[in-house]
């Protein structure tokens, strides 16, 4: 049973660390589509004349 349990313990930090890496990875991206957002607001025609077409 105490190994069980240290199993137990370890996935939930490996878990835990997952989530952490999970949301600081979702925030880098949020913060890149709204650049990118801002960024087509200041100049959008820089975004569709590089469009091929």
């Amino acid at each position: 049973m105490p190994g069980s349990i240290h199993r137990t313990e370890l996935a939930l930090q490996r878990t835990e660390e997952m989530l952490a890496e999970n949301l600081a990875l979702c925030s880098r991206i949020r913060t890149a589509v709204e650049a990118a957002d801002r960024l087509m607001k200041i100049n959008p025609l820089s975004f569709e004349g590089g469009r091929a077409g």
